[in-house]
């Protein structure tokens, strides 16, 4: 008697259902125009600023995001929005499937930088014509965004580093972000800003995001899949096999879907973003030395630049002074 063989059926690429195409999402004005008046909201009603300094933070920070989002759209960067957060700041959101070095790192530049130098322009103005309350305006520019330029993450400086040098380092980036939740956690205590913990914060639970992320990407290297691909590169049968090792693996998208349900749900763009966030495309590395040296070369320029303004305040009360008593 012949024993019989049962064996499974194959699963093909065939077995699985098309895989959803990334819909470009419309330009959130309306939302970004509410948060926005959040922001001013929250610092007239509950840090008593007056609308003065409240109007040239906001128009410095709109500059700012202003810079990202340019560069953004000038290097292709789709679905490109900005919004606003009460108390801590902006920031600009936008997609793009494979990122060069070079451009990502002239991108995370375009916020600061042209910031830093409006505000010496405003002190120089401010020098020549004597009047005080360009320099106010000046401290503003300058000092906000120096402040984004510290090589802290979530900062952009943190996040030049981080292009430049360990992007694609799972244990370095993680060590990097640990010691900059140690500096924020003590700059919030030494300027007395108890509600900016919230940043380090945000940072320990990326840090546990990406812990559930490294056991998904191993066991989708275990499956077989390149995670250097990028989201358009991915087969049908890809991209829901990595589909259910997120419903696994990461609680977020456990409440969203489930494994082994190949069907396209009403969150569908949540999952897809997933996707993307656990693919390690690697960037185009056209970054060479010479241009890491001049980088880090504009980045310590830009921390002259309040000497200067230092001086030139100095020199416009000490001839205001000379008015005064020659009065």
């Amino acid at each position: 008697m012949e024993e019989e063989i049962i064996t499974e059926p194959a699963i093909t690429e065939a077995s699985y259902p098309p895989r959803p195409e990334m819909n470009e999402k419309k330009q959130a004005i309306g939302k970004s125009l509410l948060s926005l008046g959040l922001f001013i909201l929250v610092f007239y009603l509950f840090l008593s600023w007056d609308l003065k300094s409240i109007f040239l933070l906001t128009l410095a920070l709109i500059i700012h995001e202003m810079g990202h989002l340019l560069a953004m759209k000038a290097f292709g960067y789709k679905d490109v929005n900005m919004f606003f957060v009460p108390l801590l700041g902006a920031y600009v959101t936008g997609t793009k499937s494979r990122i060069s070095q070079k451009q990502h790192v002239i991108m995370l530049l375009a916020g600061p930088v042209p910031g830093i130098f409006i505000g010496l322009g405003l002190a120089i103005a401010g020098y020549i014509l004597q009047q005080g309350e360009f320099f106010g305006a000046a401290n503003i520019f300058v000092f906000m965004n120096l402040f984004n330029l510290l090589p802290v993450m979530p900062l952009d400086g943190g996040k030049v580093m981080k292009a430049m040098f360990f992007e694609s380092k799972e244990l370095i980036n993680t060590v990097f972000i640990s010691i900059s939740i140690v500096i924020l956690i003590v700059l919030c205590v030494v300027l007395d800003s108890y509600y900016l913990l919230l940043v380090p914060y945000l940072l320990i639970m990326q840090l546990v995001n990406q812990s559930q992320a490294k056991k998904a990407r191993q066991e989708i290297r275990n499956l077989g899949i390149d995670l250097s691909k990028t989201y358009e590169e991915l087969t049908d049968r890809e991209y829901w096999m990595i589909r259910d090792v997120l419903a696994e693996h990461i609680k977020y998208y456990s409440k969203l879907i489930r494994r082994g349900e190949h069907v396209v749900t009403g969150n569908e763009d949540k999952v897809i973003s997933g996707v993307n966030d656990i693919l390690q495309t690697p960037p185009v590395k056209d970054l060479g030395a010479g241009g890491k040296v001049l980088i880090i070369f504009i980045g310590i320029s830009c921390f002259i630049v309040p000497v200067v303004t230092a001086f030139l305040y100095h020199y416009y009360l000490s001839a205001l002074s000379q008015q005064q008593f020659q009065f």
